[in-house]
């Protein structure tokens, strides 16, 4: 730019916007914003493409304060300006959002959010509001952002909110949510959230159910975590070897020695599932703990000869 400065070359809108797509390449913040005052100080109209390349060049280098500005600074312009009306994308609204929750600012995100949602529905079938209406990405974004800080319950409430806004939660929505759910222990809304999922016509994938009963088994409710193995056959989602590993191991805590010989009755009649070292060890310690020293027994020479 400054060589075509120099030597009197006419610099086009396309010039400066090319500078800005690299300086988003090459994450240089900085130098985005002095090609906004650059475009300023010639006379060239920055529009909402050039202010959302800074702003996500400015969310690479984790500053989503100058982003955030950016947005408000083009936003005011519009107001103002009797031309057509332009709108940042939602693409950049995301990069903000997910910035916010990689910097622990929960409140900041849902604030964001709730902006967009609000702008929305003031101009709903009138003129094109200035923020752009949240997509199934700027939710989960912000629902990351809950994840993050560790509040389960506003991750809950906005999950749970979303299908009257018009969004229908995605399984990695839910995934994010029940996560936050099981980092404060609470087992009990997770499972709560697996039935709403059932009832979205949502098939989480057995990974999530194992993580699941792996929590519940941690607090030793172990009748909980069986009855979670049940509704999973019910609905359709075969167990895997650490889905019967969890289980076992949440009856080794609690010495339910009849529970654990049943799974691993259960898991060596299960296609494409085969009992480890692991589903004979838990076995092995509820039996024990349950005072079936014969039983136990029994099971370290059928583990001797599996070759365990």
């Amino acid at each position: 730019l400054d060589v075509m400065r120099c030597q009197g070359i006419t610099q086009q809108k396309s010039s400066y916007r090319a500078c800005l797509e690299e300086c988003r390449r090459v994450e240089n913040g900085q130098s985005a914003l002095g090609i906004l005052n650059a475009m300023t100080n010639a006379g060239v109209a920055a529009g909402a493409t050039d202010f959302g390349l800074a702003s996500m060049t400015l969310c690479k280098n984790r500053n989503w304060k100058g982003a955030l500005e950016l947005v408000e600074q083009f936003v005011l312009s519009t107001k103002v300006d009797t031309g057509e009306k332009q709108r940042i994308g939602i693409e950049v609204y995301d990069s903000i959002l997910s910035c916010m929750g990689k910097a622990n600012r929960w409140r900041e995100s849902l604030g964001l959010l709730e902006l967009m949602e609000r702008d929305s529905a003031n101009h709903e079938g009138k003129e094109m509001p200035s923020h752009p209406p949240p997509a199934l990405s700027s939710y989960n974004a912000a629902l990351k952002s809950c994840v993050t800080a560790s509040k389960a319950e506003n991750a809950v409430q906005l999950v749970l909110s979303m299908p009257s806004k018009g969004v229908k939660p995605s399984i990695q929505s839910y995934n994010l949510v029940i996560s936050a759910c099981l980092k404060n222990m609470q087992w009990r809304k997770a499972l709560r959230l697996l039935d709403v999922m059932e009832s979205q016509s949502l098939k989480p994938e057995v990974l999530l159910y194992n993580t699941v009963i792996n929590a519940i088994g941690k607090t030793k409710e172990t009748l909980a975590a069986l009855q979670l193995l049940t509704k999973m056959r019910q609905r359709g989602i075969a167990p895997d070897i650490f889905t019967y590993n969890n289980c076992m191991s949440a009856c080794a805590a609690t010495a339910r020695w009849k529970d654990a010989l049943t799974l691993l009755d259960q898991c060596h009649r299960e296609p494409g599932v085969e009992a480890d070292i692991i589903t004979y060890t838990c076995a092995l310690r509820a039996c024990a703990r349950g005072g079936q020293t014969k039983r136990a027994i029994g099971l370290v020479e059928v583990m001797k000869d599996r070759g365990l």
